[in-house]
């Protein structure tokens, strides 16, 4: 809408302008006349900054219909809820869009504003950072001149004309992104479900000022364990948990449910609602309860339980963590390492940058940045992958057998790389750590990057039709102990059967517990450690998606190590 159009019309419902003018006194007539302190541009002006219903459909454009922005029925509660809300939720029923354009609203409409947007993972705020980025630059480009500047280096922070500021922030493990931040206008928490560590929770009740709104979103993940379950449980049921008054304070939080039934046709409909019981197993299914109804479903436990993973949590002196981001034209490098701190005599790492830089693509090269960072280490070493494409990233972890212990070492974070690329990298690894033997997760991308590296020419000499095994995660498997000696069920006296992931999981909590298991301080492994949950399924355990991708590079490299010459013949491709 152009703000001309304000002067030429009414543009909002008619009742509420005449509630505006009646609530000081005024009228149309006072109006016409021109008596009063504002214009009929003005008046209708203030009436749709208040409102973000209003200033949505004013200012923003639908992504799929590039229509004035219209909110679905359901929606219009919780947008217009000015106070705290915790929302327990369905998948793709509109959580997103509202952050995005609520915050929005915020920073336009309060100058020298703050707003908090937190997540687990970055991975969970890039989606809101992309919708808010295309509703000012495509959508309503007018919007887009009032962003001064976009910071996106360690966190994404918008910087706007009228001294309003959004930081976008992922948690951490234990919340250190949410510290020295602190807001007045919104502090909102996506993906909540997946915040597991107590003390992440702390860091951002104390970033929200006293009178900002708290905004929390999930859908939820059956974890009875954690705060988001009991925030939301008191929610729902109108009661104060006495035992989270420390952290909430006096706050109170208003329960709102977005099912996915509450959408209209196309989003729902009996042919929607056939399809998600065939995809989740059933209406009764956890699946289909978590995402389609947004209720817990089932109880799903921590796969890797907090007490047992702060016991493999090393200063691993070695340790070195590559990231490698490209968009096509540019590539982004940030090498580091981990140095070791005490909190509460719980090892912390801080984070030492060694190498952060932006180059073309044209002037990269990964062999340089690889062996210029990396340093060879000897000793028995196994290297295990999951491979991505676009956006969804590529982990390689290096892991060093020292005895008994299992001593991760190194990692590559790969994303937009191509599959020649993630070969290449493979490759390169090999030349610097001389690896035993490489165990990939032979998904879709998995497999392209083995019949890559055992099929292209400028791979033959290397080994790679024996070295490079790939793995199904859901195939069965004889159970087997950590020297790859099959494990006999003591009632049939027969080897019990595994899916890979589920034999994997088992050897490395195993592994966990006798702390014989060393992880670096890295936080991307604890998030991804400590949020990983499972729940009992009828053919074994159902493991969480998603933020899963180091945990499953972890697997793959067991799996290797560990089964070795017992599955090589039946994995390796080419063979």
């Amino acid at each position: 809408m152009r703000i001309e159009e304000l002067k030429k019309r009414l543009c909002i419902p008619e009742e509420l302008f005449d509630k505006e003018l009646a609530s000081h006194g005024w009228s149309w007539h006072q109006l016409a006349r021109g008596e009063l302190p504002l214009s009929f541009e003005e008046l209708q002006l203030a009436i749709i900054c208040r409102d973000p219903v209003l200033w949505s459909a004013a200012f923003l454009k639908d992504p799929d219909t590039g229509e004035p922005y219209r909110y679905w029925d359901y929606q219009l509660e919780s947008v217009r809820d000015v106070g705290n809300v915790i929302h327990a939720d369905g998948a793709e029923v509109g959580k997103t869009r509202e952050i995005g354009n609520l915050i929005l609203w915020g920073a336009f409409t309060q100058g020298g504003s703050s707003t908090l947007v937190g997540a687990p993972e970055q991975v969970h705020l890039d989606d809101i950072i992309d919708y808010c980025l295309d509703q000012m630059f495509h959508l309503s480009p007018e919007l887009g001149r009032a962003l001064k500047r976009h910071k996106k280096h360690p966190h994404h922070v918008f910087y706007f004309a009228n001294r309003s500021k959004i930081y976008f922030s992922p948690a951490g493990f234990d919340g250190t992104g949410f510290r020295g931040k602190h807001v007045d206008r919104f502090a909102i928490m996506e993906e909540a479900a997946k915040v597991k560590n107590p003390d992440i929770w702390n860091e951002f009740f104390r970033a929200a000022k006293p009178g900002c709104s708290i905004r929390i979103y999930s859908v939820p993940d059956g974890d009875r364990s954690t705060v988001y379950y009991r925030l939301k449980e008191a929610a729902r049921r109108q009661k104060k948990d006495d035992d989270l008054g420390e952290l909430t304070g006096s706050r109170h939080f208003t329960f709102y449910n977005w099912r996915k039934t509450m959408q209209p046709e196309p989003f729902w409909s009996e042919e929607r609602r056939k399809f998600y019981i065939e995809l989740y197993g059933g209406e009764d299914s956890p699946g289909y309860k978590r995402n389609v109804l947004g209720e817990d479903g089932d109880p799903e436990s921590a796969v890797f339980p907090w007490q047992v993973l702060t016991k493999s949590l090393k200063d691993i002196e070695e340790y070195r963590c590559l990231k490698i981001i490209t968009d096509g034209t540019s590539v982004h490098i940030k090498g580091t390492r981990y140095d070791c701190q005490y909190e509460d005599s719980r090892p912390v790492g801080k984070e030492v940058v060694i190498i952060d830089k932006t180059l073309s693509v044209d002037s990269f090269s990964l062999e340089d940045t690889m062996k210029g960072f990396f340093r060879a280490i000897g000793g028995l070493i196994y290297v295990g992958g999951d491979f991505g494409y676009s956006r969804d990233p590529s982990e390689l972890v290096v892991r060093l057998v020292v005895g008994r212990v299992w001593r991760t070492i190194a990692r590559v974070h790969l994303r937009g790389v191509n599959y020649d690329m993630q070969a290449d990298c493979v490759s390169i690894l090999d030349d610097i750590f001389s690896p035993a033997g490489f165990g990939f997760d032979y998904g879709n991308a998995g497999s392209a990057v083995v019949h890559i590296l055992q099929n292209n020419e400028r791979f033959r000499g290397r080994g790679y039709i024996d070295r490079v095994v790939g793995y199904q995660f859901a195939e069965s498997f004889e159970d087997v102990d950590e020297e790859g000696n099959v494990v006999l069920d003591p009632r049939t006296d027969k080897p019990r059967k595994k899916s890979a992931k589920q034999l994997a999981t088992d050897l490395m909590l195993k592994k966990m517990q006798r702390a014989e298991y060393e992880l670096p301080l890295d936080p991307d492994y604890i998030t991804q450690f400590s949020t990983h949950t499972a729940r009992e399924g009828s053919k074994g355990m159902i493991y969480s998606k998603g933020n899963d991708h180091t945990i499953d590079a972890e697997r793959a490299c067991t799996l290797r190590q560990v089964l070795n010459e017992v599955v090589e013949d039946l994995f390796a491709v080419g063979a």
